[in-house]
């Protein structure tokens, strides 16, 4: 028997045909999966909120020699403010590109949960910064998926506060390499609690500085960007963005 529920975020949609779009969902029970969902761009389909990106819920499906149809969607979120705000707008949407970057067909709730976490602290909270919200996402990805930056790259004595990502860590001045990024104290102190619980660790970087903040998102982007062979697009706008 294929799959017939599950909960879902909308990672990617792309239209077809008159009125359809295809889906790129990430569950909780079943990992990545692709479904077709008929008739969603009529103004009076009911699936018409499940085929939004970001929309979260629980959809249904009609299985059909393995392929997919959304038949039902019952809304959980559809994290609505994230279209009030360009910055908040495109950190969720980078977190669900590297989502769909790592995620597998296999079930990765821990992984479901860090995303949807990141996409309500965005949404809704809005006395935190969004390069919080985002930086406790990419921790969360990179020690998920087994790829955190190394924090002690070189054997010298040194403090290893210099990014280098073909070192695939942290280095000492001495060894650091043309193309680095330094981090301060501060965000190499969070770095090395990567084990708190997610809510322990979004609440330290809520006190760190907006400077500090980005430096740290640069690294964490870099990392993911050369530990998985991509190139973020969303990351690109952010950038023109936040450090203009």
């Amino acid at each position: 028997m294929g799959i017939e529920k599950c909960d879902a975020v909308v990672l990617r949609f792309a239209d077809y045909k008159e009125a359809d779009r295809m889906l790129t969902l990430f569950s909780r029970q079943e990992g990545k999966i692709s479904a077709a969902i008929k008739g969603v761009k009529k103004q009076k389909s009911k699936l018409r909120n499940g085929a939004e990106l970001f929309a979260l819920g629980e959809y249904t499906f009609n299985d059909k020699a393995g392929r997919l149809t959304v038949t039902g969607y019952d809304l959980m979120d559809t994290f609505y403010p994230l279209r009030e705000d360009i910055v908040r707008l495109w950190c969720a949407t980078l977190c669900v590109n590297a989502v769909e970057t790592v995620a597998t067909s296999q079930p990765e709730p821990e992984l479901f949960d860090t995303l949807v976490f990141a996409l309500s602290q965005l949404a809704y909270n809005e006395k935190a910064s969004p390069l919080a919200c985002l930086d406790c996402f990419f921790i969360g990805v990179l020690s998920i998926g087994g790829i955190f930056p190394v924090l002690n790259a070189c054997a010298c004595s040194g403090e290893k506060l210099y990014y280098s990502p073909k070192r695939n860590g942290f280095v000492c001045r001495d060894c650091k390499e043309p193309e680095y990024i330094r981090l301060d104290e501060k965000c190499m102190g969070i770095l090395k609690n990567e084990g708190l619980g997610r809510d322990e660790l979004f609440e330290m970087l809520t006190t760190v500085d907006e400077a500090s903040l980005k430096g740290l998102y640069r690294v964490l982007v870099a990392h993911a960007s050369y530990c998985l062979d991509k190139h973020f697009k969303s990351a690109d706008f952010l950038d023109t963005v936040l450090f203009q």
